[in-house]
């Protein structure tokens, strides 16, 4: 089975500033393509998606022109979601002009998990999404699951822009909270420009002691909201290491799907991911 991950990170901390890591010192190192080969040796990885790793905003573009040296060893990088200020409009226009000249940059990602519910429903917000239209980029949305009811509005807002919820929305899943974040999904899956990310479970598990029946309700749900056609893998690497490595993460997800078919197995896997992303 040839495997698209479609949810990938790199970074230099010598090159970048990612202030985040200071509070993941376990993970506050570089990690390189030579790294993520090391790690997935196990499989086949055809091609992957790096997505934005939440470097200062004004290096989001030094990221990208890094991300695409990077491609150019290390070929299996298919396409960059690369970070976009989008509700500074002042500078949101000559960003995205910037980000269309690079072939591999398919999206962007504005990480939203930290801001107040009701940021993604600010006008000046929904405007800067509305402008990836123009350049057909996708918009990928990462928020916890208090918020997903901000992310039900501004999708039925931007009915032509195309968006992927990463990491199922963050659900609780260390304390087993299911009700609240399942008709969000409900809701949010009602919508067909949006798919959904198979991917950061571990981390949102307690991540010393989760077990696989942890994840198989929100799997199950999921699958049967967003159907086959609209969910992907996505190994959240090397943010996934906080919790688990990336075998450990693959065998489990794929414990959850064994009851699909090759066919199927191979739109969680490849061909969703290739279509979304248009690689």
């Amino acid at each position: 089975m040839k495997i698209v991950d479609s949810h990938v990170h790199f970074w230099d901390i010598e090159l970048l500033e990612y202030n985040w890591l200071l509070e993941e010192p376990t993970i506050r190192r570089t990690y390189l393509p030579s790294d993520f080969l090391q790690e997935t040796k196990f499989c086949d990885i055809d091609k992957l998606l790096f997505v934005q790793a939440d470097c200062l905003p004004s290096e989001g573009l030094d990221e990208v022109e890094w991300v695409k040296e990077l491609a150019s060893v290390e070929n299996r990088i298919a396409g960059i979601v690369a970070f976009a200020p989008i509700e500074n409009h002042a500078s949101l226009e000559s960003n995205l002009d910037r980000l269309a000249g690079i072939d591999l940059v398919r999206g962007v990602r504005r990480i939203l998990q930290s801001e107040s519910n009701g940021f993604a429903t600010q006008e000046s917000f929904i405007d800067g999404v509305l402008k990836l239209e123009e350049f057909g980029f996708t918009f990928d949305v990462c928020v916890n699951h208090t918020q997903l009811p901000d992310v039900v509005e501004l999708v039925d807002r931007c009915p032509n822009v195309n968006f992927v919820l990463d990491h199922l929305g963050k659900p609780d899943i260390k304390n087993k909270r299911f009700c609240g974040w399942k008709d969000h999904i409900s809701d949010l899956s009602a919508y067909p420009n949006i798919y959904c990310k198979l991917s950061g479970m571990a981390t949102e598990a307690d991540r010393g002691s989760w077990t696989i029946a942890d994840f198989v309700p929100y799997i199950e749900h999921t699958l049967e909201s967003f159907g086959i056609d609209r969910v992907m893998f996505g190994g959240d690497w090397p943010v996934a290491t906080l919790a688990t490595t990336y075998e450990g993460w693959f065998e489990a997800l794929l414990a959850c799907l064994s009851h699909l078919s090759a066919s199927e197995l191979d739109c969680v896997f490849q061909k969703n991911a290739e279509k979304f992303y248009r690689i």
